[in-house]
């Protein structure tokens, strides 16, 4: 009997030992969120830094790449750049390219050319088209030392892009979490540093969606640089909104 009692007293301390560390420990729901001093001023990128992207469908089903000039009350406001005789193509590089930058401009300082509104809610995606993305980890300061990691480390995350204006449902036993990310596709494949060094370079914000049990279950907790189970964990159906809006520096090296 002794030494029951015994174990019920060591499964006490113990439990209280949790309990302590659980309400003691930084955990988010006791971790106060953090704010800018002052809201953030939304506004498109001005026309001399960089030029600003959008898509949708019109009414043909033919995919319109805009020139976005202005976006207030969920409305995109531009022009179609298939009115300035650029080609009708699903790739917004194709479609920038075909473009003289002085027609561009002039139909812009002109008011020439009548302006096309969509609603953000039509806007199609802008993540790179295919169902394999390249996913970096630890690629800032302030991650690298929460996670105490000395290195940076790629990773594939599968699945198609999907719009901004979204809906993604939480698998099965999982524990849903996001963050928004600061994103980039190319022009062009990528195969070595010309490429990269030649390629024109789009930026845009998507969420990055995760399964924190399958992370955890997963993971590699001696070695987090390895990779091992982000991909199983980044990967969901619907896991990757991209958009609205893809921005292309004039300039993408003093951009970044």
């Amino acid at each position: 009997m002794r030494w029951v009692i015994w174990v019920l007293g060591v499964m006490a301390v113990s439990a209280l030992g949790v309990f302590v560390a659980w309400v003691t420990s930084e955990d988010l729901k006791f971790n106060p969120a953090s704010f800018e001093d002052t809201p953030i001023d939304q506004s498109l990128a001005a026309l001399e830094e960089a030029i600003t992207l959008a898509q949708f469908r019109n009414e043909r089903n033919e995919i319109s790449t805009l020139l976005v000039l202005s976006y207030q009350d969920d409305i995109v406001s531009g022009i179609d750049l298939a009115d300035l005789g650029a080609a009708r193509a699903k790739d917004p590089f194709d479609v920038l390219a075909s473009v003289e930058r002085v027609d561009l401009f002039q139909a812009i300082s002109t008011d020439t050319v009548a302006r096309t509104d969509v609603p953000v809610s039509d806007v199609l995606p802008l993540g790179a088209p295919g169902e394999v993305h390249l996913g970096i980890g630890t690629n800032f300061p302030e991650h690298a030392e929460e996670t105490s990691s000395d290195s940076v480390f790629n990773f594939p995350k599968f699945g198609t892009a999907t719009p901004a204006r979204t809906s993604v449902a939480a698998p099965a036993g999982g524990l849903l979490d996001y963050e928004v990310e600061f994103c980039a596709r190319f022009d062009r494949p990528i195969a070595s540093v010309e490429d990269f060094d030649a390629a024109v370079i789009g930026f845009f914000l998507c969420a990055d969606f995760t399964d924190r049990i399958a992370l955890m279950e997963l993971v590699d907790p001696e070695n987090l640089d390895s990779g091992f189970g982000f991909s199983d964990a980044k990967s969901g159906v619907d896991f990757f909104p991209t958009g609205p809006f893809l921005v292309v520096p004039n300039d993408w090296r003093s951009f970044i």
